[in-house]
This record gives C-alpha cells, structure tokens and sequence, in this order.
C-alpha cells in the first residue's frame, strides 16, 4: 500500500532532522580564579542560568535565573565554606549551588532550545565551586557537538567560553565528569554579525562606481 507524502509532511520530517542536529563548539582556554569580570556580556543575551539555586544572581549585569539543567541539584555553601570569595556576593551565590550527575565517572547533558539556525553563538558555563576536602580535586569537562573543553577543577571558581553557528534549533551540551559531574551556572548569547543592509551595499557601489569616473 502506497503512502501519499505531501510537501507539509516533507517539511515535517526536515525539521525534525534540522532540530536534532548539534553544531560543534569551539572552546576558548578556561578562564581559572573566574570573577565578576569575567562574564561576558557579548551581543545579546539568549538564555542564563543559575544551575540549582533558588536564587536568581546578578553579575556584571547579567542575570542568571534559578534552574536545574541536569538530573540532580545541590544547594548550600560549597563554595564559600572554605572562606574563600570571588569578591562578588552574585557569584559567590550561584557557584554555592551546582547541578550535576552522579557517578564515577558520570555522564549528563542538557539542551539549549529556541536558536535560530545559522546565527552565532556564545555559550559561557561557570563550572562546579566546592572547596571541600571530599570534593574540591573533582574535575568536568563540556561537549559540544565533539568539540570538548578543557576540564574544569571544582576548587577553583572557572569557566569557559566556546562558540557555535547553530545548525538546528537545539544544542545539547554533554558534561563529562570524573565523579558528580556538573554545573554551576551558563549562559548564552547571540552574538550574530548583521547583514549588510541594501542601503549601505548601495552605498558602496555608488562609491566604487564615482572612484571608477574619477580615474
């Protein structure tokens, strides 16, 4: 028995294919001893998220909403209870509280929705802050699409910045831990390089063509 296949359907099955698709992201060094300066405020914000807290967090003029990216929240003090600071009360906050994956090793991702296919990206994550004796030498990387970040240890407050042309309207991040991997906190940004507009083009060309009499 033949199916008729109409062109919605065909579109249909497009986008699905276009959705589940993952760019490769493009990671800059780690940025280790992160502060309040050190969270990009590039383009435009797209998504930012305080991983687990209860608390939305402000810093350098971002603000980072409560949320829970991965299987398993943890609240507290774990950054702060060795009596050490960033210097920004905002930070301090949102690195006390991290999502994560247990396990040893563990494995866990997590999607970005609602891209638009074709713009730039800039996805920042804070990595996990915990100073405590059990914990602090725990490390996790990030994922993207096969590009992987370098690791990030939990004792130091770090982050990292990477870059992707989103190929569908998803990008999952897989967080790779070598116990408990996980998050403190991302954020995204649209950081697409408008087009010329046809006002400017033609105003090059005018420009080009009066060079051109001129010889």
């Amino acid at each position: 028995m033949l199916m008729k296949i109409t062109t919605k359907a065909l579109s249909f099955v497009a986008l699905a294919a276009c959705s589940a698709s993952a760019a490769t992201i493009t990671w800059d060094t780690a940025v280790i001893n992160t502060t309040a300066a050190d969270i990009i405020t590039d383009g435009s914000l797209h998504i930012a998220v305080d991983a687990a807290s209860s608390n939305d967090n402000t810093i350098n003029g971002v603000t980072f909403a409560g949320g829970n990216p991965l299987i398993q929240n943890a609240e507290g003090s774990f950054w702060t209870d060795g009596g050490v600071t960033t210097g920004d009360a905002g930070l301090d906050d949102l690195l006390n509280s991290h999502s994560y994956a247990g396990g040893t090793p563990s494995l866990a991702s997590f999607d970005i929705n609602s891209l638009t296919v074709g713009d730039s990206y800039a996805i920042q994550i804070i990595a996990v802050g915990d100073t405590r004796g059990c914990c602090a030498g725990r490390t996790q990387n990030y994922d993207g699409g096969g590009g992987i970040s370098a690791d990030l240890t939990r004792s130091d407050p770090a982050s990292v910045v990477g870059f992707f042309v989103a190929d569908g309207v998803t990008q999952t991040i897989t967080v790779n831990g070598s116990q408990d991997g996980g998050l403190s906190g991302y954020q995204v940004r649209n950081v697409t390089i408008p087009e010329p507009s046809s006002a400017l083009l033609s105003l090059v060309g005018l420009l080009g063509l009066t060079a051109r009499r001129r010889r």
